[in-house]
């Protein structure tokens, strides 16, 4: 049985097609969506003052929708760091702990002691560290 419920044939042919011959769905390059709903030319950069570190699990790479590559595409200075554990990521560490050289770390996640944006103002530049975990 091939995945679809039907019969694969002779040397893995689905329906008597080689699977090497059966086409694929052509994917923009830009925005890594289907052609035929490409958002590429509804998308516009914006350069801020914010710098912007999204931190990535691996998995969250090959999610269809995949919103940092969407959140790339209008940020383009935005920094992407992808691994499991970033504790041994130096750049990582030193943006967390304030020992780089730019703006202090502001992590975006809603809690208790959340500062509200529209209530509060950070004092200049900041780092928006954003998390892209799946969970």
């Amino acid at each position: 049985m091939n995945p679809s419920g039907g019969a694969a044939g002779p040397a893995g042919r689905v329906g008597g097609v080689p699977p090497a011959t059966v086409p694929r769905r052509a994917h923009c390059e830009g925005c890594g969506r289907p052609a035929v709903v490409c958002v590429c030319a509804h998308v516009t950069p914006l350069r801020t003052r914010t710098r912007v570190l999204i931190l990535q699990h691996p998995r969250e790479r090959h999610v269809p929708i995949n919103t940092v590559r969407l959140a790339r595409l209008s940020l383009p200075d935005a920094i992407l760091r992808r691994a499991v554990d970033f504790d041994a990521d130096p750049f990582v560490s030193d943006v967390l702990a304030g020992r780089d050289e730019g703006p202090p770390p502001y992590l975006l996640f809603p809690g208790p002691n959340a500062m509200d944006l529209a209530h509060e103002r950070p004092p200049g530049p900041i780092t928006l560290v954003v998390l892209d975990n799946g969970g």
